[in-house]
């Protein structure tokens, strides 16, 4: 490291191909037609639905019902001398 820089900061061949990603990455996004819908955004929807967070908040309930009922069953068999 010179300088404390990376050597691979200074590396030709790297920046070489970097620039070339992005003259590609340029060129894709130049040639790309704008995307015409109707349909509102999916995950700005969901933003202010909130039906993906009422579903989180189920799972991890039904999750910790499911855990209590695993508990529960444990402490029976140990009881039943299992």
């Amino acid at each position: 490291m010179d300088n404390g820089k990376p050597w691979w900061m200074d590396d030709p061949e790297l920046m070489a191909l970097g620039e070339r990603t992005l003259e590609e990455l340029q060129r894709s996004i130049d040639e790309s037609e704008p995307v015409q819908s109707d349909e509102p955004d999916r995950v700005i929807a969901d933003f202010y639905s909130g039906a993906c967070k009422v579903a989180l908040a189920a799972a991890r309930d039904d999750l910790a019902g499911a855990r209590a009922r695993y508990q529960d069953a444990v402490v029976a068999a140990r009881a039943a001398g299992l």
